[in-house]
């Protein structure tokens, strides 16, 4: 009867484990997947880690129960899903910059949520940490997403004029919403001359959403 029972656990584990290979596959290719055509399958990147985690887990079983041979089909799986894990994963061994290369051009991209910060209605600490993070890398080209300026405060200008007098003169700032307020939208802050600049509607997905 336990022997019966094992085989039956054993069984279930690689079904399920083959099950995994599957949601795992389907998960790197969600990327190459059009989806206007089939949008469910990027729900299926939500589950990145998890599906890590359990083919290690996996692993861990059929190593424990000395199946060896079944322990590649997690680990094929695996090896064929580095180029998309390996992105998730950044191993630094310091915080500070690292050195630009002579003639590149460093980018930083930024969600601003509008300089709001869930523990602290005051956005002032959140202009103040955004404005260091900046000064430390020293980016050539900023773009923001969910870019605010309030029209009746000062540290909005104060920020602007701090990036305009740390060499970023030019600047591109597209408004998709505006209150008596606040103006929400995006914005590129650069080095660089900007010799042209645009807006892309985005309305007929969304009231909030844009490219410049």
């Amino acid at each position: 009867m336990v022997v019966r029972m094992l085989k039956q656990l054993r069984f279930s584990l690689f079904s399920l484990n083959i099950l995994w290979v599957i949601l795992s596959l389907c998960c790197y290719l969600s990327g190459w997947v059009n989806p206007v055509l089939f949008w469910p399958v990027h729900f299926l990147s939500y589950l990145a880690y998890l599906l890590l985690i359990g083919h290690l887990v996996f692993i861990g079983i059929w190593l424990a129960s000395k199946r060896y041979q079944r322990i590649f089909i997690s680990l094929i799986c695996l090896l064929l899903g580095a180029p998309y894990f390996s992105p998730m994963f950044q191993w630094r061994l310091s915080h500070e910059p690292t050195q630009k290369k002579p003639g590149s051009i460093r980018l930083l991209t930024y969600n601003l949520q509008l300089f709001r910060h869930s523990s602290n209605k005051d956005p002032q600490p959140t202009i103040d940490s955004i404005r260091n993070l900046i000064f430390q890398y020293k980016p050539d080209v900023i773009s923001f997403q969910e870019y605010a300026t309030y029209l009746r405060k000062r540290w909005q200008q104060k920020l602007t004029q701090n990036l305009a007098d740390s060499g970023y003169r030019y600047y591109h700032v597209s408004i998709i919403r505006k209150t008596d307020n606040e103006a929400q939208g995006m914005a590129i802050f650069s080095k660089y001359p900007i010799i042209g600049k645009g807006s892309i509607s985005l309305k007929k997905i969304s009231k909030l959403n844009g490219c410049i």
